[in-house]
């Protein structure tokens, strides 16, 4: 029986076969049964939304239509290899559910995404973080407050520089905004649910020292045709200023230049196309260019973009380091059709080495 990575990769074998099956859970993530779609569904990961995930055209029948509660259940699809193997692809929360009443009874029609629907919500008490804390502990913290208690956040050395608070009742503030600020500040990626609907943060990706994930190289698994490949250099800033907003003694700031021998240097433009970043918490230059540094490695503004099709990898998670064409990227966006036998398209940049 060929391995799962035999499977996906299709290098040994070339055809496979698979099914998705869709579970349906409790708010526990206990299993309380299963959901048969009357079509296929499709996933869409984009990394650069603070929801990242969304689960669209979920179509459920007439005859499962009276067993779904969209305020209370949650659909955690997975892929099932022919060997046995079950990848899961996210837990995801009912966002817009749609009635169609037929004479022979009523179907709904959904949209889910994932759970950063609870991060998304407004501050129910005020937040804030005393000069010396650790990133990762505020993070955490964070986590707690709106009620996710499993995250898996990575150690950081980053300490708030200063008094950092965000007040409820004002703005419109919610616990995906905070996080951000902190994964930011940290030099993480923003906080993400991965594949098993964990609440994750983690440190951001230095592409030139990464080990790629997944590969896609030529006379691989890309389909013929499917490469787009683009840059958005005219747009793209080349000199990141990160300033403290929340500094009470003195400005502190830090600018980061992209290298003179980048295309879209300020050598090569003769002009600055500047980027500010607003840190409150940073509270020294050091750490100013800390967060300039992670910010770059994460810019949706990159250097070279692809995009290309392949058969469907469940593999793939959020913030992936690819291998394309043997050089790394950052894999930003990828959409999955739900059924056997579809293709899975895919997003990946990378920025001009520092």
């Amino acid at each position: 029986m060929a391995t799962t990575a035999e499977l996906l990769d299709l290098e040994i074998v070339s055809t496979r076969a698979e099914s998705v099956r869709f579970d349906v859970c409790d708010p526990n993530l206990s299993k309380v049964g299963e959901l048969h779609p009357a079509a296929p569904a499709q996933i869409d990961n984009t990394a650069t939304q603070q929801i990242k995930r969304r689960l669209s055209s979920l179509l459920i029948s007439s005859s499962e239509y009276a067993d779904i509660n969209p305020l209370q259940h949650r659909i955690r699809p997975y892929w099932v290899l022919e060997n046995g193997d079950e990848l899961p692809l996210g837990v995801f929360l009912f966002a817009d559910a749609s009635t169609h009443r037929y004479s022979y009874g009523t179907t709904l029609e959904a949209t889910c995404v994932d759970q950063g629907l609870i991060l998304a919500q407004e501050l129910g008490a005020s937040l804030g973080f005393d000069s010396g804390t650790s990133a990762s502990d505020a993070i955490s913290q964070t986590f707690e407050a709106a009620g996710v208690y499993n995250a898996e956040v990575a150690s950081s050395t980053y300490t708030l520089g200063s008094p950092i608070g965000w007040p409820a009742g004002k703005g419109g503030t919610t616990y995906a905004k905070v996080l951000d600020d902190l994964c930011l500040m940290a030099g993480y990626h923003s906080a993400y649910f991965d594949n098993d609907g964990t609440p994750i943060a983690r440190q951001a990706t230095d592409l030139s020292t990464a080990t790629a994930t997944l590969n896609y190289l030529d006379g691989g698994r890309i389909l013929s045709g499917s490469i787009i490949e683009a840059n958005d250099l005219l747009n793209a800033p080349n000199r990141f200023l990160v300033v403290d907003t929340s500094a009470t003694s003195g400005v502190v700031s830090y600018a980061l230049a992209i290298p003179a021998d980048a295309p879209h240097s300020y050598q090569s433009r003769g002009f600055y196309v500047t980027k500010t970043i607003e840190a409150p918490g940073a509270g020294n230059v050091e750490q100013a260019q800390q967060v300039a540094e992670a910010y770059y490695q994460q810019t949706p503004q990159a250097y070279e973009t692809a995009i290309w099709s392949s058969p469907a990898d469940p593999r793939h998670d959020t913030f992936d380091v690819i291998n394309y064409r043997d050089v790394n990227y950052l894999e930003v966006a990828w959409s999955l059709r739900l059924a056997p036998g579809g293709p899975m398209s895919h997003k990946a940049t990378r920025v001009y080495p520092l």
